[in-house]
């Protein structure tokens, strides 16, 4: 099963970021199995110059079809 990666990022508002973030894992709860999470401050490729810049990467994989055989 391939993984996938949800990308979330914002400028300087930690809190929203979290927000968003928790907000889509709600919206997929059952759906999908968080494999690794990611994160980084101070710019991301092609945001460099933004010193406030955080994201969170998600690398995760739904869990449709799947079985526990």
């Amino acid at each position: 099963m391939p993984y996938e990666i949800k990308h979330f990022g914002t400028s300087g508002e930690i809190a929203t970021l979290i927000e968003e973030v928790n907000g889509w894992l709600r919206a997929e709860e059952g759906k999908l199995e968080v494999v690794a999470i990611s994160e980084s401050q101070g710019g991301r490729l092609g945001d460099q110059t933004d010193p406030f810049y955080y994201s969170l990467n998600v690398v995760y994989r739904t869990l449709e079809g799947k079985t526990n055989a």
